[in-house]
């Protein structure tokens, strides 16, 4: 009885490291989009390409990276 109650506690922690490394992971890759989406080059292209200016381009992405944008699917 011993050993199924350490495995189940076992479990638990598991769960609970996989749950962590789950948030971190997404916490990061928002992150890590954010970072791309903000690049000055890319920005003044979108900005050549939608002829839009990039003080606008840039209100907008902070925005939404703020608002927690989704793109659709």
């Amino acid at each position: 009885m011993s050993t199924s109650l350490a495995s189940s506690n076992n479990d638990k922690g598991g769960a609970e490291i996989i749950n962590e490394a789950i948030k971190w992971t997404a916490a990061t890759r928002k992150d890590m989009i954010a970072a791309v989406l903000m690049d000055p080059s890319l920005i003044a292209f979108r900005s050549i390409a939608l002829d839009v200016p990039e003080v606008e381009i840039r209100r907008k992405l902070e925005q939404q990276l703020c608002e927690g944008y989704k793109p659709p699917r």
